[in-house]
C-alpha cells in the first residue's frame, strides 16, 4: 500500500487524486491508457477555476477536498423510492387494512435519510465541517417551519386518531415532500460547491496575536490542534484552526458558507451548482462576490511571523500528459 500522510497517498496531500473530477471508469474499460487519459483530464477540471488570493495570504496553499456529489446522488434515488412507496400505502392503505402510519413512517423516512446520508458524507471529508452544516440547517427559518408543521400533524393525528380515509393524512406527503425537496437542495449545493482548506506550516511555540475584528476560540494564544478563532464575514465566517500532519504543525483557514459548509473563497465566479431555481427559492444561493470582495480586505499577515518552510513530502506529484496516438 502506498504511503498515506494526513489520510491521503503521499504527493496527493494538497490537491487530492485527480480521479475526484472526472466520473468513474467502468471496469471493463479501466487500463493503464484510460486511467493515464482520465488523471489528465480530472487535473485539469481541478484547477479550471482556481483564483489567486490576495497577497497577504502569500505563503498559504490550497488543500483541495473531495467533491461529494457522486456519493449523494444514489441515495438521493432511494429517498424518491420511499416517498413513492410511502405514498402508494397512503393511497391504499384504507382498502388493504394497512395502517396508514406505514406510509406516513416511509414518507418520512425520506428528507431524514438525506440527513444520514448527509452527515456521513460531511464526516467522510478532511474539513470537519459536518456538525457546523447540521446546526446551520436547524437554525433554517424554511426547516423549523417544515419540521414545526410535521410535529404537530403527528401530534394532531395521534391524538385524535384520525381515521385512516380521511385526506388529512396526505398533509405529511406535502410536507415531507417540501422537507425532501429543501435537503435535497441544501445537500446539493454543499456538496457541488468547489471546496478547500488552505493551510501554512507554522512554528507552533510562538503566540498567535489576533486582531480585534476576530473572535477567539480557546482561552489562550498558544497553537493548538483544533478550532482557534473565527472572523465573522457578510455570509458566513473565516475559521481559523490549527492541525498537526505528519509531525508538522499547520494553521489552517476554511471558509464555512451561510449553509454551513466549507467552501473555497478564491474560486472563480463561473461555478455551475444544480437546482439553481430550487436554492433561489429557499434562499439557499451561495454568492462568492461579495465574500471574494471582504477577505481581499482582510489583513492575514498577522500570521506571517509563524511560518516555517513546507515538508518535501506536501510537494504535489506530477500528472503525465497521455501521449497522442
Amino acid at each position: 500500500m502506498a504511503e498515506e500522510i494526513g489520510g491521503r497517498p503521499k504527493g496527493r496531500f494538497l490537491d487530492g487524486d485527480p480521479m475526484w473530477w472526472v466520473a468513474p471508469i467502468k471496469k471493463k474499460e479501466r487500463n493503464e491508457e484510460v486511467i493515464l487519459q482520465m488523471r489528465w483530464l480530472g487535473d485539469g477540471r481541478r484547477s479550471s477555476q482556481d483564483g489567486t488570493p490576495p497577497i497577504s495570504w502569500k505563503g498559504w496553499k490550497r488543500q483541495r477536498l473531495e467533491p461529494k456529489i457522486q456519493g449523494f446522488l444514489l441515495p438521493v434515488s432511494w429517498s424518491l423510492l420511499l416517498t413513492a412507496v410511502g405514498m402508494l400505502f397512503l393511497l391504499f392503505d384504507q382498502n388493504k387494512g394497512y395502517s396508514p402510519w406505514v406510509g406516513t413512517a416511509l414518507v418520512l423516512l425520506s428528507p431524514l435519510s438525506i440527513v444520514i446520508v448527509a452527515y456521513l458524507l460531511l464526516e467522510s471529508r478532511q474539513s470537519n465541517s459536518a456538525r457546523e452544516f447540521f446546526v446551520t440547517s436547524l437554525k433554517d427559518v424554511w426547516n423549523l417551519s417544515l419540521l414545526s408543521l410535521l410535529m404537530i400533524s403527528i401530534w394532531w393525528a395521534w391524538d385524535g386518531k384520525i381515521d385512516p380515509s380521511e385526506p388529512f393524512w396526505f398533509i405529511f406527503l406535502v410536507f415531507s415532500i417540501l422537507s425532501w425537496l429543501w435537503w435535497t437542495t441544501r445537500c446539493s449545493q454543499c456538496f457541488s460547491i468547489q471546496s478547500s482548506r488552505w493551510l501554512m506550516p507554522v512554528d507552533d511555540s510562538k503566540e498567535i496575536s489576533l486582531p480585534k475584528s476576530w473572535v477567539g476560540k480557546v482561552s489562550h494564544s498558544n497553537w493548538a490542534a483544533g478550532e482557534l478563532a473565527r472572523l465573522p464575514l457578510v455570509d458566513g465566517f473565516l475559521r481559523l484552526s490549527g492541525d498537526r500532519v505528519n509531525g508538522v504543525s499547520f494553521l489552517v483557514l476554511e471558509y464555512i458558507s451561510k449553509l454551513g459548509c466549507c467552501a473555497d473563497p478564491w474560486v472563480g465566479e463561473g461555478q455551475e451548482l444544480p437546482l439553481k431555481g430550487l436554492a433561489n427559492f429557499f434562499s439557499m444561493e451561495i454568492d462568492m462576490t461579495p465574500i471574494n470582495t471582504q477577505l481581499r480586505g482582510v489583513d492575514m499577515s498577522f500570521l506571517h511571523s509563524m511560518k516555517v518552510s513546507w515538508p518535501a513530502w506536501a510537494k504535489p506529484e506530477e500528472v503525465i500528459e497521455p501521449e497522442e496516438e
